[in-house]
């Protein structure tokens, strides 16, 4: 069982006679460090705990976790048995998002982005905007600044920031812009305008393009 969160460790505590005191004790330093971002506990091959006294000790001091620390603690379990992990967190956290799966990469992935949304939202929006084709970015760019997407204006524009000789065909653009509003980046609000679903996002935007550093 461990802990690993985006920050400096805290300063390494003895460990104690009761691995929940010292459990808590830990995770108590890690609260007063970054009192207001939720700590990702992550567990792979959960079901593990589920055998011995061991394994029921450590879950009983993940339980109290959730007690002392209500909206602190995001819990995510994998492994390869769901109806182990089923029977294992029972009825204790029903007020608490966890992950169950029978493929544990995806959702670790799934699940660090929720996070990092939630914890690091500037962190999450380099990502998803390093995941857009440059085209797409293009796109994003040019509606963060309030441009007319399908003028022959800002086509030619595209067309010279990605290195290309002729304007952007618009069918070439439309295809971009599904894209993104498949992503649910993008809505269309009127005949070729676009907002940016999230604010934040186009806040960020914003901050980039003035070569301000985004957070």
């Amino acid at each position: 069982m461990g802990v690993n969160v985006g920050l400096a460790a805290p300063a390494a505590l003895s460990p104690a006679s009761d691995p929940s005191a010292w459990m808590s004790l830990q995770f108590a330093e890690l609260r007063r460090l970054e009192p207001k971002r939720p700590v990702l506990l992550m567990l792979d091959e959960a079901q593990t705990l589920g055998k011995g006294v061991a394994g029921d000790t450590a879950m009983k001091a993940v339980r109290g976790l959730f007690n002392a620390y209500p909206g602190g603690l995001l819990l995510l379990l994998t492994g390869s048995s769901k109806t182990q992990l089923l029977s294992l967190v029972g009825d204790h956290f029903k007020t608490a998002l966890f992950w169950i799966a029978d493929q544990p990469t995806m959702v670790l992935a799934a699940a660090l982005e929720a996070f990092m949304a939630k914890s690091r939202p500037d962190a999450a929006f380099a990502q998803q905007y390093a995941a857009c084709t440059p085209l797409q970015r293009e796109v994003l760019d040019g509606i963060s600044r309030g441009e007319q997407l399908f003028s022959a204006m800002t086509r030619r524009q595209i067309a010279r920031s990605l290195g290309l000789g002729v304007a952007i065909a618009p069918s070439t653009l439309a295809t971009a812009v599904t894209a993104l509003e498949t992503r649910g980046i993008l809505s269309k609000v009127a005949r070729g305008r676009y907002r940016l679903e999230d604010e934040r996002f186009g806040a960020w935007l914003d901050e980039r393009g003035t070569g301000k550093s985004p957070g």
